[in-house]
């Protein structure tokens, strides 16, 4: 590692105007290693922190230079032994292995005993965990993320529209088939489930790996609410056509390529859905 020494440590810059001197080993120290410390160009001192938790702007240098190494390598590669990612970061194994079990956490890696740390192709399992842990952290509303899953499907389906992508079409398609025989019978946990199909199906028509990755992390988030959805269907006297003619209505925008009459047809599916609910007097987005 490069850098300027200053009494047993090495000064890396991590952005410009920072300094970061990480940990390396100090003869005669009680620990035998530095701690970290961090200030800024032109100070007359560094002040100590405990590895990067008082970093300007929360900026975690272990987890950012964790993050690189990853982004070099491909899922199923294995990841090096923690001492050498120790000394390549310049950090304890301690501090490393906490950042390790964050990244394991988000489904990032995968550690095998015996085997070594492995990273993973991460799905929207890991990212919902957290973002239900944050959520129920920060005591947000599921409610208010209606919002939040309308602007994702009608970006889904304005690019699904464009592309009109051959696979997720034809399980649209086979959705809503499962809805009209759902509908035949006033299955209603038939439809529910025939429902969610066809919605994971029209984010991944999208053709945006971004977008489906996160739309179908935020249904996973919003899994009461869908049993919620699941209960009011069942009271929804015109439900059975009503859900088939709803979803009928967006399939047939998409694989007509009609980008503008698509996200109608998702914003008419929201708004109608949720009148139907409040004339049984029900809240349409309670969880």
């Amino acid at each position: 590692m490069t850098g300027q020494a200053v009494t047993g440590l090495v000064v890396v810059p991590l952005r410009p105007g920072l300094l970061v001197a990480a940990e390396q080993p100090v003869p005669g120290s009680p620990s035998g290693r530095a701690r970290w410390v961090t200030g800024r160009k032109g100070t007359s001192a560094m002040q100590p922190a405990r590895d990067a938790e008082q970093l300007d702007d929360d900026v975690d240098p272990i987890a950012e230079g964790l993050s690189a190494i990853i982004k070099g390598l491909k899922p199923g590669d294995r990841l090096p032994p923690e001492r050498e990612l120790a000394t390549r970061l310049g950090v304890s194994r301690t501090a490393l292995r906490d950042r390790l079990q964050q990244a394991e956490a988000l489904g990032v890696l995968r550690r095998r005993v015996g085997s070594g740390t492995y990273v993973e192709r991460i799905d929207p399992n890991g990212l919902a965990t957290g973002l239900q842990l944050a959520i129920d952290a920060s005591q947000i509303d599921l409610s208010s993320l209606h919002s939040v899953r309308v602007a994702l499907e009608r970006q889904a389906a304005l690019d699904a529209a464009r592309h009109r992508p051959e696979i997720p079409l034809a399980e649209m398609a086979e959705a809503i088939a499962l809805m009209r025989s759902a509908a035949a019978d006033r299955d209603m946990a038939r439809m529910a489930e025939a429902d969610a199909y066809f919605h994971r199906a029209l984010m991944d028509s999208s053709a945006n790996t971004a977008l489906a990755f996160f739309g179908h992390a935020m249904a996973k988030v919003r899994r009461d609410a869908m049993r919620t959805r699941t209960r009011q269907l069942s009271l929804v006297d015109r439900t059975p056509t009503f859900i088939v003619e709803l979803h009928s209505a967006i399939f047939s925008a998409i694989s007509s390529g009609d980008p503008e009459r698509a996200t109608e047809a998702v914003e008419s599916h929201f708004a109608e859905f949720a009148q139907a609910v409040v004339e049984i007097g029900q809240h349409p987005y309670a969880e």
